[in-house]
């Protein structure tokens, strides 16, 4: 007997029984499409969506073809309602939906979830480290620079940093707030605050050591009236870092500060002064 596939087909049309389709001829019904067009249309992960269907997550069908294959088919509509109704990924900063039976949006994410909170075996962990031993990584230096120059990654860096010391009580109290006072100072600095006294000091500082022309204009023959002009002038240059709550101009004369006022700036600029002989500042 000829067992060859044409054969087969031939006999089977003979007795009134079709020909089963092959994965080439198949069609799906109407209003439904292929597990695999749909995983590769909505980004999805085959076996996912295949053992969804078996299981009746899903509306679909699982048809058998020649060859001993078998071809799942699921109603696109109710997919793509299935889809846009999943939550958001749970993984931090992912803002995709949730695929198929999962909390996350795909392999990765759901595997980060999975192994949340627990350890490598030390095995493990030695065979990664054997894999990178040797291999050039010339982004790390460039990702952590930028790591460490955005605040609020910086402050989640001191926290994981923290944890992993497992760091307690008042240290931990001290740290914590540290780091927000430098977070809340960073994040003002980048909304277009004033700049930090760092900067601040090393511009009076370069004024006081005869750097800026107007000033030495200004004092002419009178060393002693180098810091009292260098907190009047520096007043009317940069009022971001002379507040006019705190230091409001003259009621007679708006361009320059309240008489009042004049020797609490002398102060502060000499103070600054004073504390950078201790704390010079390097360009």
């Amino acid at each position: 007997m000829d067992l060859s596939p044409s054969a087969v087909r031939t006999r089977r049309l003979l007795s009134g029984r079709a020909s089963r389709p092959n994965l080439r001829t198949f069609k799906p019904p109407g209003g439904h499409v292929t597990a695999k067009a749909a995983a590769e249309t909505y980004g999805l992960d085959l076996s996912r969506l295949c053992k969804a269907i078996d299981a009746g997550a899903l509306p679909g069908q699982s048809h058998e073809v020649a060859g001993s294959h078998r071809v799942h088919t699921v109603l696109e509509s109710a997919l793509a309602d299935y889809l846009a109704s999943r939550p958001q990924c749970a993984y931090e900063g992912c803002e995709r939906r949730a695929t198929l039976a999962s909390d996350a949006c795909g392999g990765p994410h759901a595997r980060a979830l999975e192994t949340k909170g627990t350890k490598r075996p030390g095995e493990t962990c030695r065979k990664i480290s054997a894999g990178k031993k040797g291999k050039p990584r010339p982004d790390v230096r460039k990702r952590v620079a930028e790591m460490h120059a955005d605040p609020e990654q910086h402050f989640r860096w001191h926290l994981r940093l923290m944890e992993g010391r497992k760091v307690t009580g008042a240290a931990l109290r001290q740290a914590l707030e540290r780091a927000g006072t430098a977070l809340t100072e960073a994040l003002r600095r980048r909304r277009g605050g004033a700049p930090s006294k760092r900067e601040l000091h090393a511009r009076w500082l370069s004024m006081f050591n005869g750097e800026d022309v107007e000033l030495e204009e200004l004092i002419g023959d009178d060393p002693k009236r180098r810091v009292r002009t260098i907190a009047w002038l520096d007043w009317q240059r940069h009022p971001e870092d002379w507040p006019r709550q705190k230091w409001p101009a003259s009621r007679f004369d708006p361009e320059d500060i309240e008489p009042n006022l004049l020797p609490a700036a002398r102060e502060r600029v000499k103070k600054a002064l004073q504390n950078l002989r201790k704390k010079p500042i390097f360009p």
